[in-house]
């Protein structure tokens, strides 16, 4: 299995601008996503908490 948070983290770092998806799972943000609605942005720290 491999590690999406790190996985993001590269990306991030890189800068990299093309579209991607990375999966994390972390309920506590999905649930202020839902909370926020479709559209919204939220700021947040995700995963290893």
């Amino acid at each position: 299995a491999g590690d999406s948070v790190a996985t993001l983290a590269a990306l991030l770092e890189a800068k990299v601008t093309l579209p991607s998806l990375v999966p994390v799972v972390d309920p506590q943000v999905a649930k202020m996503c839902h909370q926020a609605g479709i559209g919204q942005e939220i700021r947040t720290h995700i995963g290893h908490q």
